[in-house]
């Protein structure tokens, strides 16, 4: 069941209670309960909408109140208006409008203003680099750089873009750098045209502020700076002039561009105001249409101001005369360095010649240095280095000399041998090409050529042929002749002309032939003392033959390269005789050590074996024995194995004398032993005895007779490059001795000695090498 809504002012409440009445006692609780809840309900709505319509009544109270104050200030107000209302106050207060208005125009023209200068600062950057690029006039790029200057100070007046104009003086400082060496490098150009130097001067001017006068001292300094400058990677020779022809034009363009010219130029400058420059104006990126109106009239009427008037003739003579000097002695330094880097006599030679031919051609005028001092001033500088060249040239045989050495140092070093010619390397060998790798083969091993002997000599002949190359172009040099009229100069007199060309033309050249022949002789001095020094050392050394072969090698190549060389060349190796003894020391040694038996033997022979080859009347030898034909076949054996190329007409007659006083050495030492023992045996008296004795001193005599043909033949064999070998006391006194023993007449001896000249005649081919003529 539902509860029952009622109101205690509604009639039918009282209906509904007594209906209630007709029902049990719980349902009148719930109804009573019920009546209780709907009055407390009703009294709290009571009382919230009695108090909704207090405060309304109090808020209109308020309003009442405000609204008649208000009325009571208006009518102050007014009150207060209408007694202070007259004609000062009126004016005044018109004043105080009008100023307001201007405020608030000037207010949105500031901002336009600002607005325009940084929006032409943000353009500048862009139309410098473009500039730039496309190679405009430095005058105007400068134009642009003052202008973007001058914008960037106002735009430092706006608080509010202050860091993005602070990155923007950044970018405008860097393409300041940047315009200032592209003018550095236009002034250090010497092909430039007058209109092109002015042009960069005027843009200098105008980014640094600079006077006439400083425009000079930096064009001055630019110059020096480039002449200074060593072309130290440049390929070509030829740059080392540009120094010099940057030195000529440098006072060519100064002489002809200030005063006048470069002041006219910065005096054109100073008639119209940047924004007004033709070149300014075209420059669209900038929209000066649409900005112009709104720029500060600083900036709209900015003229720039360089001094152009304080330097006069007087004053641009002196600054170049100062400079002059000082650029020649820089050009000279550079000249000089350049000169040292180049190892070639002759490529010195050609700058020389085009470095005195472009200043003597020239026909310009010098300041602060006469014509001829400046020629002379070159001329040392060249003269100095060649004189030098020759000198380097000249040492640079020690290269061979170090190489020698070199070679005998090492423990490795093999005694070289002469391979044999019909040896069958050589019949496999290519034939074409005319057979020149045969032949290069064969002239090779008739040298006895090695790796290490073919690098000292193509040393040598290197450097032979440097200085061959050197005498050759000073010979060249000889034949070139100044004229007076290339030297023609009105600054000049006719004795001046002619003492240049003097200098030029006999002066250098003797310096230069004086020279050339003194280092000539000192650097065959020093190869002489460095071989000779080699030599000292093989004495008492392991394998000193082969080096002493190595060394004797290299002496006769040297002296063969020399014979088309400088004729002053002294090529004599005094030590050579020395050198030979090394190779035939041995040699001798070896062979008597190995034949010494032999000729002992033949000394104590009782008959001989060739006997019946005798012939004549009285019968006499015509043949040798066997023991110098073996001795002198182990010799030429073994002189074959040093070398065929070892054995020239001095080595070969170094070699026979030596082996002639070892053998008469050899003889003589023998017959005393035999002396000896004879006196020491008892003689036997008995006639059997005295008959065997008798056929013993007959067979004994033939043999002495024998041995007297051997000896001759063999002394005949060691005396052929003998000038004086009839005079050889010693090997007389063996054959005397020999003569004597075998009872010969001295008509006997004689023919004996002729049968052994004559034999040795037909034989002598047999040992080719003991019979050279001549050297290989």
């Amino acid at each position: 069941m539902s509860a029952i809504q009622t109101d205690a002012t509604d009639p039918r409440t009282f209906q509904s209670w007594e209906n209630a009445f007709k029902y049990p006692i719980p349902t009148v609780r719930k109804l009573e309960q019920q009546l209780q809840n709907d009055i407390a309900g009703n009294r709290e709505r009571l009382r919230t909408l009695v108090g909704t319509s207090y405060r309304e009544l109090l808020g209109t109270a308020d309003s009442i109140m405000q609204m008649d104050k208000q009325m009571r200030d208006a009518e102050e107000h007014l009150s207060d208006i209408s007694q202070k209302c007259n004609t000062r106050h009126l004016d005044k207060a018109k004043s105080s409008g009008t100023r307001i208005i201007k405020e608030y125009h000037a207010r949105g023209t500031q901002q336009n203003a600002n607005a325009s200068h940084l929006a032409m600062l943000q353009m500048c950057p862009r139309i410098l680099v473009t500039l730039i690029k496309s190679g405009s006039s430095l005058q105007l790029i400068a134009k642009i750089l003052v202008l973007s200057r001058h914008l960037h100070n106002r735009a430092l007046s706006d608080s509010n873009s202050i860091s993005f104009v602070n990155v923007l003086g950044l970018r405008l400082s860097k393409l300041r750098s940047r315009l200032l060496s592209i003018v550095d490098r236009h002034l250090a150009d010497a092909t430039l045209e007058a209109d092109a130097i002015v042009d960069a001067m005027t843009a200098y001017s105008l980014v640094t502020n600079s006077s006439s006068a400083n425009v000079l001292r930096h064009f001055l300094h630019v110059r020096l700076s480039a002449i200074s400058v060593d072309p130290i990677d440049r390929d070509s020779s030829n740059q080392a002039l540009d120094g010099l022809r940057l030195w000529m034009k440098t006072i060519q363009d100064t002489q002809s561009l200030f005063p006048r010219q470069v002041s006219n130029a910065l005096n054109r400058i100073k008639h119209e105001p940047l924004l007004q420059d033709k070149g300014v104006i075209n420059v669209q990126e900038l929209d000066l249409d649409t900005h112009e109106s709104f720029l500060d009239n600083e900036i709209r009427h900015f003229t720039p101001y360089v001094r152009h008037d304080d330097l006069d003739v007087a004053t641009a003579a002196k600054l170049l005369s100062s400079w002059s000097t000082v650029a020649l002695k820089a050009y000279v330094e550079v000249l000089g360095a350049f000169l040292d880097r180049i190892n070639t006599f002759q490529s010195i030679l050609d700058i020389r010649r085009e470095c005195l031919q472009l200043w003597i051609s020239s026909q310009g005028r010098t300041i602060g240095i006469t014509k001829s001092e400046c020629l002379d001033v070159l001329r040392k500088v060249f003269q100095k280095r060649l004189v030098k060249c020759i000198d380097d040239q000249a040492t640079n045989i020690s290269a061979v000399i170090q190489i020698v050495e070199k070679s005998l140092s090492d423990n490795n070093f093999v005694s070289l041998t002469a391979d044999s010619l019909w040896s069958i390397d050589l019949v496999r060998l290519e034939l074409s090409d005319g057979a020149s790798q045969l032949t290069n083969r064969v002239r090779d091993r008739i040298r006895g050529a090695s790796v290490l002997h073919d690098e000292v000599i193509r040393t040598y002949r290197e450097w032979l042929t440097k200085m061959n190359l050197v005498r050759t172009s000073l010979l060249d040099l000889r034949s070139k002749k100044w004229t007076v009229e290339e030297f023609d100069d009105q600054e000049e007199d006719i004795e001046d002309l002619e003492d240049m060309r003097y200098r030029l033309e006999k002066e250098d050249l003797t310096e230069l032939d004086d020279k050339l022949q003194t280092s000539s002789i000192s650097a065959m001095e020093l190869l002489k003392h460095g071989m000779q020094d080699q030599q000292q050392k093989l004495t008492n050394k392991p394998r000193a033959v082969g080096k002493a072969v190595f060394i004797l090698r290299i002496i006769r190549d040297m002296q063969q390269s020399a014979r088309e060389g400088i004729e002053y060349y002294d090529t004599s190796f005094p030590f050579v005789t020395d050198l030979q003894k090394l190779v035939i020391g041995p040699v001798i040694d070896k062979l008597i050590q190995k034949h010494k038996a032999s000729m002992v033997a033949a000394m104590n022979q009782i008959q001989t074996p060739v006997r019946l080859l005798w012939d004549g009347e009285p019968e006499s030898p015509i043949v040798p024995s066997s023991w110098p034909f073996r001795m002198l076949k182990s010799l030429h054996e073994d002189m074959a194995v040093i070398g065929f190329d070892i054995w020239t007409t001095s080595a070969v007659s170094k070699l026979q004398e030596v082996l002639r006083n070892a053998v008469t050495e050899t003889f003589r030492t023998g017959a005393s032993n035999k002396a000896a023992e004879t006196a020491a045996q008892p003689p036997d008296l008995s006639t059997s005895n005295m008959n065997l004795e008798s056929s013993k001193l007959h067979d004994k005599k033939d043999a002495k007779i024998q041995l007297l043909f051997d000896v001759l033949y063999l002394g005949t064999a060691l005396s052929t490059h003998m000038v004086e070998a009839d005079k050889d006391a010693a090997f007389d006194e063996v054959c005397a001795a020999i003569s004597k023993e075998a009872g010969l007449p001295i008509a006997v001896s004689d023919r004996i000695g002729v049968s052994a000249v004559d034999y040795w005649k037909r034989t002598s081919l047999l040992f080719g090498l003991l019979a050279r003529n001549g050297n290989l």
